[in-house]
C-alpha cells in the first residue's frame, strides 16, 4: 500500500497513515499535565495529578482526584514532493484517585487509549486494459485499557520538629484488562462494462486480556531546611553588610534597606521512581469477510459473499516495559527526567493469515519536563497559583517501514489554571505539543504535528458553596 504517491487520487488520513501498521500509534503517556512537561510519568508527584504508568504515585494525592482530557491534531504530510493537511479529535480517557489514611493508602482507577488506527488511503491502479481501478484502504480501531490500582507507603522516616518527613518509600500496583478491535477494509471500484467485479474485504482483529503494572518511588531530602535557612540567613547578612557599605562609601545619601527573604517552607527533594509492565498473552480473534458488489444509482448493493471466516482465534504476545526517572522538587519547581523502553520485536502473532505488515523494533521513548508555579506554600494569590509546564521528548519508534525506523521529537508547553481561588487544585489544563515523525527519504513520509491539549482536574472542596448544607429554619 503505497502512503503517497504520484499517482494517489486522494488520502485524508482521519489519524494517521502510519496507524496501518503494528497495533496503530501508540498512545504513550495520555495525561494531560504530564504530556505538557514532555511526557514525563515515572518519577512525578502531583497532588491532584494521577500516573497509572508508575502506580506508586497515587500516594501524592493530596484529596480525591478526577482527570480527563482531549486532544485536538493538526498534521501537515509531505514525502518531499506532496503535501497534505488532516485534523482528527481524541477523547483521552479519564483517571479516578482517592487517598485515605492520611496518604499511606491510596487507591486508583481509569480507562485509557493504548493506540489508535485510523487511516483512508484511496489510489488508482494501473491495469493491462490500460483501464484504471480505484483502491481504498481504511482502518479504524485501536486498543484500549481499563485498570485499578492501590498504593501503599511502606516505609517513611520520623517527622522531624519542623514536621517534615525526609525520606519515603511507596510501592504500587495496577490491574489493567486490554481490550479493543483493529479494522480493515479494503474496497476494488473497477471500471464500468469492462467484466470486473467490485470487491470488498473487510478484516477484524479481536484483542482481549488481562495483565499488570507495578512501580516504585523512593524520595527523600536533597537540601533540608535547616540548611536552606541558614543559607538564607547568610544571605541577608551578606545583603546587609553591602547595604552599610554602600551608606559608608556615599554619606549623605539614602538607599532603602534590603528587604527580608522569605524563609522556605518545603526542602528540595529528590524522587526515585522505577516502573515494569508484566508481558502478556491476548486473547486474539479474527473476523474476515469478502464480497463482491455492484453500483447502482450510487448505492453499493452487494451481489456475493466469496469468503467468510468468524472467530479465528489465537493470541498475541505482548513483551514487558520498563522504566527509571529522577525528580528534584521543592514548593515551586519540579524538574523531572525519565526513559522507558519496551521490546516490539518480540511481539508475537499467532493468528493464521494475519500479520501487521511492518518490522517492529525495540522502542526507547526519553522524557524531560519542568513545571514552575509562582505561588510559595502559603501564598493564596489566585494568578500566582497558575502552573507552566514545559518539556521535550525524543522516541524511537517501534515501527520500521520500509527499511526505515521512524522516530518522533517534541517540544510541548502549557498552563494549568485554578478553576476558583478556594479550590486551587481543581484546574483546566491547556497546552500545544509540536512534533515530527518520519522522514522525507525514498518512499518515506514525515508527519509534523501539533496537538492542542484540553484537560480537567476535579477535586473535592468541601468550603465551596455546592458542599454547604441547606438549613432549615
Amino acid at each position: 500500500m503505497a502512503l503517497v504517491a504520484p499517482q494517489a487520487r486522494a488520502q485524508t488520513g482521519i489519524d494517521s497513515p502510519y496507524s496501518a501498521f503494528g497495533l496503530g500509534n501508540l498512545v504513550g503517556n495520555p495525561q494531560v499535565t504530564q504530556v505538557l512537561m514532555g511526557g514525563v510519568s515515572v518519577a512525578v508527584l502531583d497532588p491532584a495529578g494521577i500516573s497509572p504508568t508508575n502506580p506508586a504515585s497515587y500516594n501524592g494525592l493530596r484529596k480525591a482526584a478526577f482527570e480527563m482530557g482531549i486532544v485536538g491534531q493538526r498534521v501537515r504530510l509531505t514525502d518531499g514532493i506532496e503535501t497534505q493537511k488532516r485534523q482528527n479529535n481524541q477523547i483521552l480517557g479519564f483517571s479516578l484517585g482517592v487517598p485515605w489514611a492520611n496518604g499511606r493508602w491510596a487507591m486508583a482507577v481509569g480507562l485509557l487509549p493504548v493506540s489508535t488506527v485510523g487511516y483512508l488511503v484511496s489510489e488508482e491502479q494501473q491495469l493491462s486494459t490500460g483501464s484504471t481501478v480505484d483502491m481504498t484502504y481504511r482502518g479504524t480501531g485501536g486498543l484500549n485499557q481499563a485498570y485499578a490500582g492501590l498504593a501503599r507507603t511502606v516505609w517513611q522516616s520520623k517527622a522531624d520538629s519542623t514536621g517534615h518527613i525526609h525520606g519515603r518509600l511507596s510501592l504500587g500496583g495496577n490491574i489493567i484488562y486490554n481490550f479493543g478491535t483493529i479494522e480493515q477494509t479494503r474496497r476494488a471500484a473497477y471500471p464500468v462494462g469492462e467484466g470486473y467485479t467490485n470487491f470488498i474485504a473487510y478484516s477484524g482483529l479481536v484483542l482481549r486480556g488481562p495483565t499488570g503494572n507495578f512501580g516504585l518511588h523512593f524520595s527523600n531530602e536533597l537540601v533540608s531546611l535547616r540548611t536552606m535557612e541558614q543559607r538564607r540567613v547568610r544571605r541577608e547578612v551578606k545583603r546587609k553588610q553591602d547595604h552599610q557599605a554602600w551608606l559608608e562609601a556615599h554619606p549623605g545619601q539614602e538607599r532603602s534597606a534590603p528587604t527580608t527573604l522569605r524563609p522556605a517552607s518545603m526542602p528540595w527533594r529528590y524522587l526515585i521512581g522505577l516502573t515494569a509492565e508484566l508481558p502478556t498473552d491476548l486473547a486474539a480473534k479474527r473476523n474476515l469477510l469478502e464480497t463482491s458488489y455492484v453500483v447502482s444509482g450510487g448505492i453499493d448493493i452487494i451481489r456475493d459473499t466469496t469468503l467468510y471466516t468468524l472467530g479465528q482465534t489465537g493470541t498475541l504476545y505482548v513483551p514487558p516495559a520498563f522504566g527509571a526517572g529522577f525528580s528534584v522538587s521543592n514548593e515551586r519547581w519540579m524538574i523531572a527526567g525519565d526513559v522507558k523502553r519496551r521490546d516490539w520485536s518480540a511481539l508475537r502473532l499467532d493468528v493464521e493469515g494475519y500479520s501487521f505488515s511492518a518490522t517492529l523494533q525495540p522502542s526507547m521513548s526519553y522524557s524531560f519536563g519542568a513545571s514552575f508555579r509562582p505561588a510559595f506554600e502559603r501564598d493564596r494569590s489566585y494568578l500566582k497559583r497558575i502552573v507552566y509546564r514545559a518539556g521535550v521528548r525524543y522516541t524511537s519508534d517501534y515501527l520500521t517501514v520500509r527499511d526505515i525506523q521512524l522516530d518522533e521529537s517534541a517540544v510541548s508547553g502549557g498552563i494549568s489554571i485554578p478553576i476558583s481561588e478556594g479550590n486551587y487544585l481543581s484546574r483546566i489544563n491547556f497546552g500545544v505539543v509540536l512534533g515530527r515523525r518520519g522522514s522525507t527519504g525514498e518512499g518515506a513520509l514525515e508527519e509534523r504535528f501539533t496537538n492542542i491539549y484540553l484537560g480537567i482536574t476535579l477535586t473535592p472542596n468541601l468550603r465551596e458553596r455546592w458542599f454547604t448544607p441547606y438549613r432549615i429554619e
